[in-house]
């Protein structure tokens, strides 16, 4: 029993959703967070485009496009709101928190007489996200804290002066903790994961359009658990997760040199993990984003930039049957000099109320806002 009360909840963690589970929270980004405040202020439609230090992420083939080394840092503020009715208790609350969304450094090398051109990269990216706050008017509350966070290694080439490939290894870390305090109960648990996962990315150019494809393999998420609870005491167990594979595709438009159309799918083969209940769902998720740049007299650059994609849940409304949705709206903007840019994005997605389980638990609200800023140098 101890086992299945902890194990549910990891899950829940870990995949970011159990629509069955006694401890449904909200609001999280079940879906991999995604790097860098440019390809979020257009909707996460990246994948074709892939053009700069965050294609470690979107689609490692992306890479063999860099010309000169470059180090980037992101920044990110996030909150997380909403409302959940438990056992006829309704819980609302925000949680806010800042950190590190990406880091990295890139070396490109090659090209022209050197032969075809190569890049390799060290980078740092939040994975996933699991901050928020519960609270019920008779004191009961649920609160989480932590990220899961990736390391990569990544290198791409260029087969010729239209294809390129890229591969990065990736290492998975990081912590959550949960609190579900009642009046005469609680539950706490510390949750530490370690894992690891490959990452590959095809990137064809032409020359008013690219074409994407990037392909994540499972992640072998190593799960350490402990804690308390109020009802059975102290508990430590040690599990595996395989997280899901993850595919993308995408297709990127140039008409002019100003304007760029892109367009991505991403997969999430989220059935095939046992949640217990069976509820899960794979997930198809559109999305869409357009850059305008706008050329200074100084001949530097003002990107303007919007997006948006679905938001499913990854569960099925335990009521009516049907596969939970939910979307997401972007905008962007930004300043381009000659060795050195910074990027602002505004990412706002909400997810539609359902019928969590049997007992008649319903998210009534759950939205999270995203905001925000990178720096990028180029030597």
């Amino acid at each position: 029993m101890r086992r299945k009360i902890i194990l549910s909840s990891a899950v829940l963690l870990a995949v970011i959703m159990a629509s069955g589970a006694s401890a449904q929270m909200i609001g999280l980004d079940w879906i991999p967070t995604g790097s860098g405040a440019r390809a979020l202020g257009m909707g996460g439609a990246f994948t074709a485009i892939a053009d700069d230090a965050t294609a470690a992420w979107w689609n490692p083939a992306g890479l063999a496009q860099l010309e000169r080394p470059e180090v980037s840092i992101v920044g990110q503020h996030r909150s997380s709101e909403g409302s959940v009715v438990k056992q006829g208790e309704t819980y609302t609350g925000t949680k806010d928190t800042t950190a590190i969304n990406f880091a990295s450094f890139v070396m490109p090398f090659g090209g022209s007489s050197q032969g075809a051109r190569k890049a390799v990269s060290i980078s740092y990216g939040t994975f996933m996200d699991f901050d928020q706050y519960r609270k019920a008017p008779s004191g009961n509350y649920r609160e989480n804290d932590g990220s899961f966070n990736n390391a990569a290694l990544t290198f791409a080439t260029e087969l010729s002066p239209r294809l390129s490939v890229g591969i990065g290894a990736n290492y998975i870390f990081g912590t959550m903790d949960e609190n579900d305090v009642g009046p005469s109960n609680y539950f706490r648990e510390h949750l530490k994961a370690m894992g690891y996962n490959i990452a590959a990315g095809i990137l064809w150019r032409a020359e008013n359009w690219n074409l994407g494809f990037m392909a994540r393999s499972k992640t072998r998420l190593r799960m350490d658990s402990s804690g308390e609870d109020s009802g059975t005491g102290p508990f430590h167990d040690i599990w595996i997760l395989r997280y899901p594979i993850i595919l993308s595709g995408g297709v990127a438009y140039k008409p002019t040199e100003n304007f760029t159309l892109s367009l991505d799918l991403q997969y999430l083969n989220l059935s095939e993990v046992n949640l217990g209940d069976g509820n899960s769902v794979d997930i198809y998720q559109p999305r869409i984003g357009i850059e305008y740049l706008i050329i200074t007299k100084g001949e530097n650059v003002i990107p303007i930039r919007l997006g948006a994609y679905s938001n499913p849940n990854g569960a099925r409304d335990f009521a009516t049957g049907s596969k939970v949705e939910g979307l997401g709206y972007t905008a962007g903007t930004g300043l381009v000099f000659k060795d050195f840019q910074v990027d602002f994005a505004y990412v706002h997605a909400t997810t539609d109320e359902y019928v969590v389980d049997s007992g008649g638990d319903v998210v009534k609200e759950a939205t999270v806002d995203r905001i925000l800023l990178s720096a990028i140098y180029r030597f």
